[in-house]
C-alpha cells in the first residue's frame, strides 16, 4: 500500500513495467519514509538517479539465482508493483537478519547465552550493548569480531556519542511499551524477556530510531535557518563558521573542499559563498552509518512534499497549472499553505513544461531545481 502511489507517479516502460531506475527511487522512498534509513546502493546521486541495477544491495547477500531472477526481470519486461514489493520485503528481511547477528553479538559481549530469559534489567543492558554496535558502526558479519573492543566502546559511549543519555532514555521507554503490550505473550511472561522478545524490542527501536533521531536535524536546521541569508535557503559562509568558532557548534566546522564535495556550498558569487541548508543538513556529514549497507539519515521533509504531490497527480507528469495549485496549497515547516507563487517561478515552471511537451516532469532535475526554490530550506539543490 505504502508502495502504490510512488508507483502510480513514476515513469511506466511497456506493460506498465518499472525499469531500474524507478524501481530504486521506489525503494529509497519507502524505506526513507518507513524507517529514515538509506540502503547503500538506493540513494540517489548528486544530479539525481542513475540506472544502476537496484538489486546491487542484493551482492553476496542473497543466493545468487534469487538476485538473478530478480536481474532477469528488471532487465527484460520490468518489474510490477507485486515485483517491487517482494523486492522491498527481500530488503526488509536482510536488514532484520543484521539486527538479529548485531544483538547475538551483544548477548555474547555480555556474557549470555541466547538461550536466556533476561530479566528487564538484564535486557536494558543487552540493548545498550546492541545499540552501541549499531551506532558504531560495527561490522558484524566479519570472521573475527572483536568482543573487548565492543564492551570497551560501550563503556565510552556517554564520551564519545553526546547523545547517548537520550538514546538510553528511548530505548528504554520503547522497551517499556513493547513489554506492557506483550505482557499475554509467552517470550514476555513472568517479567523475562526470551531472545525472540528482545528482537521484537529491538525491532521496534529500529521501527522508530530514524524519526526519534530526526529531533538533532530540526535542531540543527533551525540553527541555520535563524543564520539564513534573507530568505535564500542559504546562510552566508562566514556566519557558518562563525557559529562553530564563536558558540562551539562542532557541526559547522566542515572545510570548504568538504562543503564543496557535499554540494553544499554555493559559489555563485565567489566573494560570497553561501552554505545551502537542506544541502547540508542532509549530506553525508549528518549521516550515521551503521552498517557497511545502512545509514541512518535525517529524515528529508522534501521527501514529504514529492510524495504529496505524486499522490495528488497520480502521475509522473502534469500540467504546471496543476503542479503550481498543489504546491502553493502545500505548506512545510517554513513555508505557510495558501501562498501565491511569484510570476518569476510561474515563469520556470512554465519554462520546464515547454521542454516537455506542455508537462512538467516530477523526478527531474529541473523540477528539482525549482521545487528547491518554492521550498528554499527543505528541498536540497541537485548539485551534479
Amino acid at each position: 500500500a505504502a508502495l502504490r502511489p510512488v508507483l502510480a507517479a513514476l515513469p511506466t516502460g511497456a506493460g506498465g513495467k518499472l525499469g531500474p531506475t524507478a524501481v530504486r527511487y521506489a525503494l529509497h522512498r519507502l524505506f526513507v519514509l518507513r524507517h529514515g534509513m538509506f540502503i547503500k546502493g538506493l540513494e540517489p546521486g548528486g544530479a539525481g538517479w542513475t540506472s544502476a541495477s537496484p538489486t546491487e544491495v542484493l551482492d553476496e547477500r542473497v543466493p545468487a539465482y534469487v538476485q538473478g531472477l530478480f536481474e532477469q526481470r528488471l532487465n527484460g519486461r520490468g518489474l510490477g508493483l507485486h515485483e517491487v514489493a517482494i523486492l522491498a520485503a527481500t530488503l526488509e528481511h536482510l536488514i532484520h537478519d543484521e539486527a538479529v547477528r548485531s544483538l547475538t553479538l551483544a548477548y555474547n559481549a555480555s556474557l549470555l547465552s541466547t538461550d536466556t530469559r533476561l530479566s528487564s534489567q538484564q535486557a536494558e543492558d543487552v540493548i545498550d550493548t546492541y545499540m552501541a554496535i549499531f551506532l558504531m558502526g560495527v561490522n558484524t558479519t566479519g570472521s573475527s569480531v572483536d568482543i573487548p573492543s565492543i564492551v570497551k566502546q560501550k563503556r565510552q559511549m556517554d564520551k564519545v556519542y553526546p547523545s547517548w543519555p537520550e538514546s538510553q532514555r528511548f530505548t528504554r521507554e520503547v522497551q517499556r511499551e513493547v513489554v506492557a503490550a506483550s505482557a499475554a505473550d509467552a517470550g514476555f511472561s513472568g517479567g523475562s524477556l526470551t531472545f525472540s522478545a528482545t528482537s521484537r524490542v529491538v525491532e521496534e527501536i529500529m521501527e522508530r530510531y530514524g524519526r526519534w533521531q530526526d529531533a538533532e536535524c530540526k535542531s540543527l536546521k533551525s540553527a541555520l535557518v535563524a543564520l539564513e541569508d534573507r530568505g535564500s535557503g542559504r546562510v552566508r559562509l562566514a556566519d557558518f563558521y562563525s557559529k562553530a568558532l564563536h558558540e562551539g557548534k562542532w557541526q559547522f566546522g566542515e572545510s570548504v573542499p568538504y562543503l564543496r564535495q557535499l554540494g553544499a556550498l554555493d559559489e555563485t558569487n565567489p566573494r560570497n559563498p553561501r552554505v545551502v541548508i537542506p544541502n547540508y543538513v542532509h549530506g553525508a556529514s549528518n549521516c550515521l552509518k551503521t552498517t557497511d549497507s545502512l545509514s541512518v539519515c535525517c529524515v528529508s521533509e522534501c521527501e514529504g512534499i514529492l510524495g504529496g504531490l505524486e499522490r495528488g497527480l497520480g502521475a509522473p507528469q502534469a500540467p504546471p497549472a496543476a503542479v503550481a495549485e498543489l504546491v502553493a496549497a502545500r505548506a512545510s515547516s517554513t513555508v505557510p499553505a495558501g501562498r501565491s507563487l511569484s510570476s518569476v517561478m510561474q515563469h520556470r515552471l512554465n519554462a520546464i513544461a515547454a521542454q516537455h511537451g506542455g508537462q512538467v516532469p516530477l523526478h527531474g532535475r529541473l523540477f528539482a531545481q525549482w521545487l528547491h526554490h518554492a521550498y528554499p530550506r527543505e528541498c536540497p539543490y541537485p548539485h551534479r
